[in-house]
């Protein structure tokens, strides 16, 4: 009970972040964002690892992962914002949350020449069939819909992500997060001309908390714990809360409108993405099944 209460809150944590970021957009620059949001997560984490007494020591190799990731990390988060800037909140919640998976799963495969099953590809024709839905392919115009265009190049950045920290040992996760972190705030600290940050707004302190400490330090945390306990098989079926929380979110308070196309294709998409058997794409498990 008290691992399943972890992953759900992990799980409405990140969903709450499209509408954090979204309101956060009109007091921050991109970039001043993913500064501030990667310090503060950092420094959560920090708290956390201190507490339970876990090792800030990684290998040379996990070292420079977690650097390398930290760019990659960088770039997601910049079109991240970009996106939720220009595009709704839901949409982005929707659209990114199930394409992720979907595309990592897809590039991998390709990389590493895995033929796929016949599920598999049902799957990935899913997924894509239920982006087409989400963006409204129809009516899609670069000019007006370049927030989608953001939220897109965000998945074919995710699975790099994905490769380079899939062989981090689960029990060093948190400490690799500590450090992409914080090599993702100093990288983009040298791009910064000054650092700025807006005069006290109730408003604004509450969603940059929301987003640093219980959208990213905290949820991180507790879905690592939750997923050493229960597995990452079970806990990545919980990934699935994501999007609806999303969307409710930005409806309650961001007063979005959720349009037919966006649930049918969400739940196109989501069928997809639990075909491919999980949200995360396991890289040691398709290396054994090859």
């Amino acid at each position: 009970m008290r691992t399943s209460f972890l992953l759900i809150f992990a799980m409405v944590a990140w969903g709450s972040n499209w509408v954090s970021a979204k309101v956060l957009m009109n007091a921050f620059t991109a970039l001043d964002l993913i500064f501030w949001r990667f310090l503060l997560a950092a420094f959560g984490l920090l708290i956390i690892l201190l507490i339970f007494r876990i090792s800030l020591k990684l290998s040379f190799k996990d070292y420079l992962k977690s650097f390398v990731s930290s760019v990659f990390l960088s770039l997601y988060n910049l079109f991240f914002f970009l996106g939720d800037h220009f595009a709704s909140a839901s949409l982005g919640g929707v659209l990114v949350t199930t394409l992720n998976p979907i595309v990592t799963f897809f590039i991998i495969s390709r990389i590493y020449k895995k033929k796929l099953t016949k599920k598999e590809i049902l799957a990935l024709i899913l997924g894509a069939i239920g982006s087409i839905l989400i963006i409204k392919i129809w009516r899609f115009d670069l000019s007006i819909n370049k927030g989608i265009l953001f939220f897109l190049i965000c998945a074919l950045l995710w699975p790099v992500l994905t490769i380079i920290s899939s062989n981090v040992k689960k029990e060093n996760s948190l400490s690799f997060s500590f450090y992409m972190f914080l090599f993702t705030s100093l990288i983009t600290m040298f791009f910064l001309k000054k650092i700025d940050f807006p005069s006290f707004n109730v408003k604004i302190y509450f969603n940059l908390f929301a987003l640093s400490i219980f959208g990213t330090s905290f949820a991180t945390a507790a879905y690592f714990l939750g997923s050493s306990i229960l597995g990452s098989k079970k806990a990545s079926a919980y990934i699935f809360i994501v999007p609806l929380t999303s969307v409710i979110f930005a409806f309650m308070f961001l007063k979005e409108k959720i349009d037919i196309f966006m649930i049918i294709g969400g739940i196109v998409s989501i069928t997809g993405v639990y075909m491919l058997n999980g949200y995360e794409f396991n890289l040691r498990k398709f290396f054994n099944e090859k």
